[in-house]
């Protein structure tokens, strides 16, 4: 009987979704100019070369990179396990605060955390919920997994409230995230706008690019749901199979996908390579939550955010509803670069970075 209403359910269903896939969905569009990334900024005080690049990284940053480092973790709810490193730099003014992306962990950031404090910042990090070495909510170490976006967002500020503001004291407090990092980021500049005094989006999680018009996102995963497959793999994605493949990463630099592709060999906690329906279905519903006009008001500091001309993860017209809704909000346009701004060429990185530094300053 529950099998005959599951395939009912199933028929009904995928009648809507047929209707829904010829739907046509309205598309943001930005008020003002968009202004590109100045690609002529190529002041080089300590940025890595590619060439020779993981010989760079194995013997000039991580050993710099491990005298600053403490490791540690905290809980931010009963059964919750959430890791962290600190580059705490006591000659430093100012801190940031990385919110990583999706299937990332602190592991990627050893460059641009080398960077970071080049430049003068004391650095914190977290794998968030899901991804390194925080609690899973699945056994499976290569599918990232969540119930409710929220957690994602108030574990984040969770990390700031009790580890970060306690050790900086009063020196200002900025935020760098990347992609679903950004998603997280963006809620928790909305939910406690006292955290953070700058904040950069680079190539942020706003509106997820599916493939399906978000409708027919939101549909599918609700069938996933009521078939109890919340917790299988999305379509087209599975565990990690351990197989390098430059030409479909996100990233444009061949040596930087190289050293990172190899750190995930070496680490099982480091594998994580798909997401669940569970994790599509809230990462719909916490994005929606996030471009709704009386949220985004309630962002009163400076953004920064970064878009890629070649992102296949994320949509634009997220990135145009944020600004839109943000009046401190800029938008920067990168030409011919992948989704991973900070791991692209040094022609279009190096720019990138000195145009973070200068707006941090």
């Amino acid at each position: 009987m529950k099998r005959t209403k599951k395939i009912i359910i199933g028929v009904i269903l995928l009648c809507m979704v047929v209707v829904l896939s010829f739907t046509v969905e309205f598309k943001e569009s930005l008020k003002g100019e968009l202004h590109s990334l100045d690609l002529t900024l190529t002041q080089n005080e300590f940025y890595l070369e590619e060439e020779d690049f993981e010989v760079q990284m194995k013997e000039v940053v991580e050993p710099y990179l491990e005298q600053y480092c403490e490791e540690g973790t905290f809980s931010p709810e009963e059964g919750i396990t959430i890791a962290y490193r600190s580059y705490f730099n006591d000659k430093a003014s100012k801190a940031i605060v990385i919110s990583h992306g999706f299937t990332e962990s602190m592991a990627k950031y050893r460059e641009t955390i080398y960077y970071f404090l080049q430049g003068g910042y004391s650095v914190y990090i977290m794998d968030h919920l899901g991804h390194g070495y925080s609690t899973r909510l699945v056994e499976d170490k290569s599918m990232v997994h969540v119930e409710d976006f929220n957690d994602y967002v108030n574990y984040f500020a969770s990390f700031v409230k009790t580890i970060v503001k306690p050790q900086i004291g009063e020196n200002e407090c900025y935020l760098f995230a990347h992609s679903m990092g950004g998603g997280i980021g963006a809620r928790v500049l909305e939910e406690y706008p006292e955290l953070f005094d700058k904040a950069v989006l680079s190539a942020p999680m706003l509106k997820v690019d599916t493939g399906y018009t978000q409708q027919l996102s939101n549909l599918i995963v609700k069938v996933a749901r009521l078939l109890g497959q919340d917790k299988k793999y999305l379509f087209g994605q599975g565990a990690f199979d351990g197989i390098s493949n430059f030409s479909e990463s996100a990233s444009n630099s061949e040596a930087r996908y190289a050293y990172c592709f190899a750190a995930r060999l070496e680490d099982e906690n480091n594998q994580a390579y798909g997401g669940s329906f569970s994790w599509l279905e809230q990462s719909l519903k916490g994005t929606k939550e996030l471009r709704k006009e009386e949220n985004l008001s309630k962002i009163q500091i400076p953004v920064l955010v970064f878009q890629a001309e070649n992102d296949g993860l994320v949509l634009p017209e997220g990135h145009y509803e944020f600004v839109n809704g943000v009046e401190s909000a800029e938008l920067l346009f990168v030409p011919e670069t992948k989704h991973e701004i900070y791991a692209s060429t040094n022609k279009t990185m190096i720019p990138y970075f000195n145009t973070i530094f200068a707006f941090y300053e």
